[in-house]
């Protein structure tokens, strides 16, 4: 009786938890990114403050978690963890400057190629020198447009 009751507890843990994994592995990639995206922003922004700039392209986004040699005040790490890479296991581009002179970090989607349309579409985030703290990217996907402020330009 005892062991017919331990299976019946497993049986309902069982039936109770895979609902709960499945509905967790169907976070679209696209949201992830965005979310990412935006914590580089913020620590490209703490960056800027104690550094009095944005890292260089040659700096890139490793220059949130390794002292860059002329980056005086630096106040780092930046990012916990390292620089992650995006969830299609690529890694997050970073322009300075991006399009019309601002700071731009963007995933190319899941397919790895610019443009495309749902989980292939870019997902772009640019940051205006003068725009202060940076906001969060928004959700603008479409044909060869992809997402966030800098898409379409």
């Amino acid at each position: 009786m005892a062991l017919l009751m331990a299976a019946a507890l497993v049986v309902a843990a069982v039936f109770l938890l895979v609902p709960f994994f499945i509905a967790i592995d169907k976070v679209p990639g696209s949201r992830v990114a965005m979310i990412q995206i935006a914590d580089f922003g913020k620590a490209l922004y703490m960056f800027k403050l104690d550094v009095g700039r944005y890292p260089t392209n040659a700096e890139g986004l490793q220059a949130l978690v390794v002292k860059p040699a002329d980056a005086d005040g630096w106040d780092g790490p930046y990012m916990k963890g390292g620089v992650p890479i995006d969830p299609w296991n690529n890694p997050y581009h970073y322009n300075n400057p991006g399009p019309g002179a601002e700071i731009e970090i963007f995933s190319l989607g899941a397919d790895n190629a610019p443009g495309g349309k749902d989980e292939n579409a870019d997902i772009r985030r640019a940051v205006k020198d003068d725009e202060g703290s940076p906001s969060l990217p928004l959700p603008l996907a479409g044909e060869g447009q992809g997402r966030g402020p800098a898409a379409g330009r």
